[in-house]
């Protein structure tokens, strides 16, 4: 079946009702499972993360007294269409700007996971490389390095085992849905 980085003691738990406090767990926990980036590039895309658990934590300084609704935070009630708009916006600014000032497609591969599993669809590895609009081989990378921080979780094809599929873990679910919970309720677009 799938395999997914187990939760290190003292990993995430995040309590129901607290934005704020939630965000800031999040934050935590994501910082923690950043230290155990491997591979080619790996102070890139622990840095990178480390940032993207920075923002997290302070958008959860603004939400403090924010609403508490947590209906963005099941795989089903995320804004599939609103999704994808953004990764659609997001080949555009590639498409119109100098290569290589967005060449970070760790947010488009988590949002696409995102968007095909609230929509009951799988993914291969060689499809989500074609739609972030990456290299095979860069994708590889990426995937590891989301993998090895428990983001994403990798089975087999049962009919072609040269194939693998892609679903959001369970860590990558909560991290992408907070997000987009937080985004809306900073009334700001996901970019």
């Amino acid at each position: 079946m799938y395999e997914s980085a187990p939760l290190s003691p003292g990993g995430l738990v995040l309590p129901p009702g607290r934005c704020a406090t939630d965000l800031d767990a999040l934050s935590l926990h994501f910082r923690r499972r950043g230290m155990q980036c491997v591979g080619r590039g790996a102070m890139m895309n622990t840095e990178r993360l480390h940032n993207l658990g920075s923002e997290l934590a302070r958008i959860a300084v603004e939400l403090s007294g924010a609403s508490t609704n947590h209906a963005g935070l099941d795989p089903s009630g995320l804004p599939i269409g609103k999704i994808r708009d953004v990764l659609r916006s997001r080949r555009l600014r590639e498409n119109m700007l100098p290569e290589g000032l967005f060449a970070d497609p760790a947010l488009d591969m988590l949002l696409e996971l995102s968007a095909r599993q609230a929509e009951g669809r799988t993914i291969s590895i060689t499809e989500l490389c074609n739609s972030a609009g990456i290299a095979l081989t860069t994708g590889l990378r990426w995937v590891s390095d989301l993998q090895a921080r428990g983001l994403v979780d990798r089975a087999s094809d049962a009919a072609d085992k040269r194939k693998a599929h892609l679903r959001l873990s369970e860590d990558g679910t909560v991290l992408i849905s907070s997000y987009i919970t937080a985004a809306a309720e900073a009334g700001l677009p996901l970019a």
